[in-house]
């Protein structure tokens, strides 16, 4: 228990990348940045967070898990401190590439660790660590939106870079003290006992990476999670957006709303998927999540008032907290506990390329059209295609 919530702790830390939203208005001011151009920078973070899930699979099992957190969280405050710096390429370099990278280790890590520590209930585990990362969005809209609000993005950023140096070495006793250890067969920590492996339950393909698969979970991972993504770059703005809102005296605290009841969503999202999934098939919980999502984005599209578009983002967090906590179980269950974070780093190169376009492109059609009705049209129609992609996962 201590190392699963030495993992929830970590990625609560890490989850604080997708509070995005609340810096990108005073970003644009004090940098001279239009929309698409403040997104790029939260999605070059997105793409260094994929690429070092894929990358960094080898080292989880040859370093120590406490000098890998370590490792992650003092490479995130680092990051923000050179972001902080007050020009466009630190703030590409430190929060787009060194942020980034620390994320895909700190995520990464602390989420398969998550299922090898409690591998009775691997779903319940990944659900947790995950809803963790949607929670620490959460809480980093409030406090990294009242920082700013008080005083400015840059200052933000060099305060919280501080906070990840000073939680580095908590982190790195707390994972140390539970004894936890990385293997590439799932097992609990040395507290006791013996438990048994995915691999009992696995699918009869599991162990052996079948690229074909691969590419099934590439295509319906990576469209399921565009809407998410692209509303966790623009929450804030798109609430923003709504004249009354805009003219309201608090109106940076009502737009703050749109990333709160997000990482609400994304969080709950995560624990109640993470649950159904130790009892559930995984890949029907992954069809169906993108039909609710395709309802939630037509309400968005269409949304007059602020409950109507709170209420849709709050679907659309819940559903995208449900897929990346689902997904992994998926996986697991498909190529079993050898193969699994293999596979995972492979499958999750589509996270990646959702994340690369879906702020940018939801940016650039802001700018052209000055409305986000498009924005999410497009994501319906790409959640549509990802219901119909993921029903492929079933068949052999």
């Amino acid at each position: 228990m201590l190392a699963l919530t030495t993992c929830c702790l970590m990625t609560l830390a890490m989850g604080t990348l997708h509070a995005w939203s609340v810096l990108s208005a005073s970003l644009e001011q004090t940098l001279s940045l239009s929309r698409a151009g403040s997104s790029l920078v939260y999605s070059i973070a997105l793409v260094s967070l994929t690429l070092t899930v894929l990358f960094a699979v080898p080292l989880f099992s040859k370093l120590k898990p406490w000098l890998l957190f370590a490792l992650a969280s003092t490479m995130a405050g680092v990051g923000l401190l050179f972001a902080a710096s007050g020009n466009l390429a630190a703030l590409y370099i430190g929060y787009g590439l060194v942020f980034g990278i620390a994320n895909g280790a700190g995520y990464g890590f602390a989420l398969q660790l998550s299922a090898r520590v409690y591998p009775q209930r691997s779903g319940f585990a990944m659900g947790v660590t995950t809803a963790s990362y949607a929670l620490g969005a959460t809480i980093g809209a409030q406090i990294l939106g009242a920082l700013v609000a008080d005083h400015d993005a840059l200052v933000t950023l060099r305060l919280h870079g501080y906070s990840f140096l000073l939680l580095a070495p908590v982190l790195a006793v707390l994972i140390a003290k539970s004894n936890a250890r990385y293997t590439d067969k799932a097992q609990s920590s040395d507290s006791g006992g013996t438990q048994a492996s995915d691999d009992a339950t696995a699918s009869p393909a599991s162990n052996h990476i079948d690229q074909a698969f691969i590419n099934r979970y590439r295509i319906s991972y990576g469209l399921s999670v565009f809407a998410g993504l692209m509303a966790m770059a623009h929450a804030v703005p798109f609430i923003s957006s709504f004249q009354a809102t805009a003219a309201a005296p608090n109106a940076l605290n009502i737009a703050l709303l749109g990333a709160v009841v997000l990482g609400v969503g994304n969080a709950a999202g995560g624990v109640i998927a993470g649950l159904a999934s130790d009892k559930l098939n995984p890949v029907a919980i992954v069809t169906a999540l993108p039909a609710i999502a395709a309802v939630a984005l037509a309400a968005a599209a269409m949304a007059s008032t602020l409950l109507v578009s709170l209420s849709a983002l709050t679907v659309i967090g819940f559903t995208y907290g449900a897929l990346i906590a689902v997904y992994p179980v998926a996986i697991a269950r498909r190529f079993g506990a050898t193969a699994s974070a293999s596979a995972y780093g492979q499958v999750f190169i589509a996270w990646g390329a959702a994340g690369l376009l879906a702020p940018v492109v939801a940016g650039a059609l802001y700018d052209a059209t000055r409305s986000y009705q498009y924005p999410m049209l497009l994501a319906l129609c790409l959640s549509l295609l990802a219901m119909a992609a993921a029903r492929r996962l079933t068949s052999d």
